[in-house]
């Protein structure tokens, strides 16, 4: 009989507390810190990050005010969220990148080529399913 099938609830009771407290508190509360520091950071330090949460506003309001659907409204909230790591995976490869070296490197600029790249593939797709979203909303307006 496979694990799945004989799967009982109460091994996962008995499993759990010692999967969630295997650290004390104290390092998980730590843990979180940086995680709130890496957000701040990425915030302070770079334009893209802030004019990326402005239209995530923008487009969210936006998304409310037209009666947009909770599936849709979901599927906007998600591309903002995908967005939003995309250009912070890319500015911790950009740190990382500069951290190593502050000379022109040809395998460096690929790299930061690369993840930069990403945000835009994943901006992309966000305008595009943003506007299949919006742009029948928009035009019943009208009509």
């Amino acid at each position: 009989m496979s694990a799945l099938v004989s799967f009982q609830p109460t091994l996962l009771a008995k499993v759990l507390p010692e999967l969630l407290y295997t650290r004390p508190m104290q390092q998980k509360i730590t843990s979180f810190s940086y995680a709130i520091m890496g957000l701040k950071t990425a915030f302070v330090t770079q334009p893209n990050v802030r004019t990326h949460l402005i239209i995530a506003i923008v487009v969210s309001l936006l998304g409310y005010f037209l009666g947009l659907s909770t599936e849709e409204l979901v599927e906007i909230i998600l591309l903002v969220g995908l967005v939003l790591v995309a250009e912070m995976i890319n500015t911790a490869i950009e740190f990382v990148c500069n951290a190593i070296t502050t000379e022109i490197h040809p395998e460096i600029k690929k790299a930061k080529d690369v993840a930069a790249g990403s945000v835009l593939v994943v901006s992309i797709l966000a305008i595009i399913i943003g506007a299949v979203i919006f742009i029948p909303k928009l035009l019943s307006l009208f009509n």
